[in-house]
């Protein structure tokens, strides 16, 4: 765009600021980023919008809020296809939702204005939205453009291009033309002519905008097991500790349910991504807890909840089993063959019990269970060895705690049938043999 291009702009901003005589200036504030959560009472500016699919609806907005601007002005520049203007600035949160604009056109418009935002001034829109002429109004004001939101980096610049879509310079946009004073620190106004970007001695220092935006928050990863006590006794505070890392980055906090049931029952303040959480808790029921625990950003995206470590709650006055009945079963088993033992035993507190078996032969069962007090247990082993074996039993409640060991049942392991009885059979054996021997004796007599 020449010289006499841009001084046609400024006769055309002088004439409308003569035309609004009586408008003084609006002096926005030098900040460039203010928390200002918008509600229900947001103004409706722009009643019907064309997004670049053609689709029409009205804007209204509950979750995003205001980020960068600039609301200083005292001239307006007018383009036509193909020049374009363009202001860049640097977000503060991660999702880029929609802009206003401080606009206004000439006459009527032929084509629509296209609103842009991309990384780089040459490079390719990330997402536009186009207005229909009787969207922009006749006298400056702000003008909603809402496009789909999309993700942007923290503190990096992006631009927002200003591109008439028809030839005649009808589409102004208004700025600050003031080089004493940077009323927008974050960015600067651009102007596209004869092919070519550029600021130098470009009459705007800044472009009225306002962007919004709102955090798309990834939700932390799934905490570490809670490592800590798998026993304890009630009224007695015992210590637990997880962690767990953010992909944003964002501090976290834990959510710890003590009792298993899916609800969280405490929360922590919040930590730095990765910092290993220590968190105390007392019971005062006994009882089998399944202690688990979740994360949650500062922006309130929610991990799943991990995996459940098992506590045993004993009570302070919780007792062992009784002494478990001596074993029954049969007292003369067979090498190589199964035979099964039996036992009782009976829990003062009524907490289920744990079974283990001595075979003494170097062999137990193992802990099996758990079954209710009292109830009989018949567990069956296999001796590989003749001999005389002890068979005794212990029990265990659900809290751990032990029995003393039962009275034995003695037991026998004899020779098969074949193998005892053969000794036998060598002894009539050799009998005989004398016996023939003598009688041949008398007889040669």
């Amino acid at each position: 765009m020449n010289n006499g291009i841009i001084r046609k702009g400024f006769f055309i901003g002088i004439t409308l600021l003569l035309i609004m005589a009586g408008i003084t200036p609006c002096m926005g504030l030098r900040t460039s980023k203010i928390d200002n959560t918008k509600s229900s009472e947001i103004k409706n500016i722009a009643d019907v919008i064309q997004t670049n699919e053609g689709k029409i609806h009205n804007v209204f907005y509950l979750d995003d809020s205001l980020d960068q601007f600039q609301t200083i002005w005292n001239k307006g520049i007018a383009v036509g296809s193909p020049d374009l203007l363009a202001q860049s600035f640097k977000p503060s949160e991660n999702m880029l939702t929609r802009v206003e604009l401080l606009v206004c056109k000439i006459g009527t418009p032929t084509g629509n204005l296209s609103i842009s935002i991309r990384s780089s001034l040459n490079g390719t829109d990330i997402t536009s939205i186009s207005v229909l002429p009787q969207v922009t109004p006749a006298s400056k004001d702000w003008v909603e453009f809402d496009f789909q939101d999309i993700s942007v980096d923290i503190g990096q610049t992006y631009y927002i291009v200003f591109t008439p879509q028809c030839p005649d310079m009808v589409y102004l946009w208004w700025g600050y033309d003031n080089h004493n004073f940077d009323s927008y620190p974050n960015g600067e106004a651009w102007l596209y002519t004869n092919g070519e970007w550029s600021t130098e001695n470009f009459v705007i220092k800044d472009w009225c905008f306002k962007t919004y935006v709102r955090h798309s928050s990834n939700p932390p990863y799934e905490p570490n097991t809670p490592s800590g006590p798998t026993v304890g006794m009630t009224w007695t505070s015992y210590s637990y500790s997880t962690n767990t890392t953010d992909p944003d980055g964002d501090d976290v906090r834990y959510g710890w349910d003590w009792d298993g049931d899916g609800i969280v029952d405490e929360w922590t303040g919040f930590y730095s991504s990765g910092t290993i959480v220590n968190m105390s808790h007392l019971w005062n029921t006994s009882g089998i807890y399944n202690v688990k625990v979740k994360a949650e950003d500062v922006y309130g995206a929610q991990s799943d909840f991990s995996s459940a470590k098992k506590v045993a709650i004993v009570a302070i006055d919780n007792d062992p089993p009784d002494k478990p009945n001596a074993p029954t079963g049969p007292t003369f088993c067979k090498v190589g063959t199964s035979c099964s033992y039996s036992s009782s035993a009976t829990d003062p507190n009524g907490d289920d019990i744990y079974y283990l078996f001595d075979w003494d032969d170097g062999t137990n069962s193992g802990w099996s269970g758990p079954y209710s007090s009292e109830q009989t247990v018949s567990i069956s082993h296999i001796w590989n060895v003749k001999g005389t074996y002890q068979i005794k039993v212990k029990a265990k409640d659900e809290f751990g705690e032990e029995s003393v060991w039962s009275d034995p049942l003695p037991i026998s392991m004899p020779m098969n049938h074949k193998s005892s009885y053969f000794p036998l059979l060598r002894l009539l054996e050799k009998f005989t043999m004398h016996f023939v021997f003598f009688g041949r004796s008398l007889y040669s007599l």
